[in-house]
């Protein structure tokens, strides 16, 4: 019997069901495999939890005018938890 695990980031899964697969692609001692499950992750109960959606996913740059590059998108807070929050502070990285 082969055991593999996974590390996941915390900002990997969202709140709800988050469907995972593993897939195997196999060599020459072992066939092809597949498997699925779903975790489920849950709000804690006494403290907010905001999710981040950004839309378009990914941003593109629009054209550039008189050598100014412009992206164009939208942040989505939502909280998750049912309890009230404040975002005091946002910042955006991005991966370059």
């Amino acid at each position: 019997m082969a055991i593999a695990s996974i590390a996941v980031d915390q900002n990997q899964l969202s709140i709800g069901a988050n469907n995972i697969v593993a897939l195997y692609s196999g060599d020459n001692n072992f066939d092809v495999s597949s498997a699925t499950t779903t975790v489920t992750v849950t709000a804690p109960a006494s403290a907010a939890a905001i999710t981040v959606a950004i839309t378009p996913d990914p941003v593109y740059a629009s054209a550039s005018t008189a050598g100014v590059t412009s992206w164009y998108y939208t942040i989505t807070l939502t909280e998750q938890a049912g309890v009230a929050a404040n975002s005091h502070q946002v910042q955006l990285r991005g991966n370059g």
